[in-house]
């Protein structure tokens, strides 16, 4: 097994390509012989690829949009999951937002993938999570503060 180290530049991604092309191309023994070169291999190429190519998931409204156009659908039609026209309207332009609920029921009548509902999911329990540390923060902070009248 070779030493793995972190890739940091194009030369050093494209040894890596090449090497991993050697071990994939051996037989299957052999591979199981290098699992864990290239168990380690595949994860540096992916933590380069990662920092240089981002692939961002779709954004929750721009999923839904998609979908509305890929069925035909116009605002209207989202009344039953969203509720009134002018809420329709004000979450499709971002001025509102909505709940995991909300979004599921939607991914569901639309038929939005699962996998798209669980990427916006986490994205939304993520920004949940850190408003609730930065809420917990500021009640700390206040409490520090009366604690010291």
């Amino acid at each position: 097994m070779s030493q793995i180290k972190p890739i940091r530049t194009a030369q050093e991604y494209e040894q890596a390509l090449s090497r991993m092309t050697e071990l994939m191309d051996l037989d299957c023994s052999e591979q199981l012989e290098n699992k864990d070169e290239i168990e380690m291999l595949g994860h540096e190429i992916n933590e380069y690829e990662q920092r240089l190519f981002p692939i961002q998931s779709p954004h929750a409204i721009e999923a839904i949009k998609f979908r509305m156009e890929q069925l035909g659908l116009t605002e209207t039609d989202l009344i039953p999951y969203i509720g009134s026209e002018s809420e329709v309207a004000e979450v499709l332009n971002g001025t509102h937002k909505l709940s995991l609920y909300a979004y599921r029921k939607i991914g569901i009548g639309l038929g939005i993938s699962a996998d798209i509902l669980e990427e916006i999911e986490d994205l939304i329990e993520d920004e949940l999570d850190v408003r609730l540390v930065e809420e917990r923060r500021v009640q700390a902070e206040i409490k520090i503060d009366i604690d010291n009248l």
